[in-house]
């Protein structure tokens, strides 16, 4: 199978699991406050990327990052995690679930690879762009005459987007030495790390 279609099939599972993310943010807020939740989902993310991932983790290369590329971790990580899966697992809580599916198929991330690298715009990639958006507008969205009618739920599903779409786009400011999988499982770890330091700071129990 050749890149392209890899990336096909990785993008129809993302989507897959992040419709059905809003079902364990509901599930496990009966259990665990909500930075809990949070960092106990990111660490477990980051402990089965450790198995799955392990012959393909060559850590000794982490010696020869850059400060810049320590630095991009940190900050994709924070946009990931503090504040997308953050913002967005408080607008699932607070506003339906349709609302927050429209707003999140907002086209931000070519939007953003647009602004920031610089990406041709041509007639096929907004035709396929606003033809997923209708779709999502046609799944979702019931009463057309409250579209933008916005509450706070809304507002932090449009943050949570943001983020998410600036964390995906800078994964090309990364250098060649580490692979996806490697890069992947460090942001986990800096992203759980986050979220269990924002658990802290907000006074959440540890048990």
């Amino acid at each position: 199978m050749d890149e392209h279609k890899k990336g096909i099939y990785a993008l129809i599972f993302l989507a897959f699991v992040y419709a059905c993310m809003g079902l364990f943010v509901r599930w496990l807020n009966t259990s665990f406050e909500l930075y809990q939740q949070m960092y106990l989902r990111i660490a477990m993310a980051f402990l089965l990327g450790l198995i799955f991932f392990n012959k393909d983790l060559h850590f000794s290369k982490l010696k020869n990052l850059s400060k810049k590329e320590w630095i991009l971790f940190i900050v994709r990580a924070g946009a990931f995690y503090f504040i997308g899966i953050n913002l967005f697992t408080r607008a699932l809580l607070l506003t339906k679930y349709s609302n927050v599916s429209f707003i999140s198929s907002l086209p931000i991330t070519p939007i953003f690879g647009f602004l920031l690298f610089k990406e041709k715009a041509n007639v096929k990639k907004v035709s396929l762009i606003l033809l997923a958006f209708l779709g999502v507008i046609l799944l979702s969205v019931k009463d057309y005459s409250n579209v933008f009618n916005w509450g706070n739920g809304e507002i932090l599903a449009l943050l949570s987007s943001l983020g998410f779409a600036f964390g995906y786009v800078t994964r090309k400011w990364h250098s060649d030495l580490l692979s996806n999988k490697e890069i992947t499982v460090i942001t986990f770890f800096f992203g759980a790390i986050m979220l269990f330091g924002g658990s802290i700071a907000s006074g959440e129990s540890l048990f």
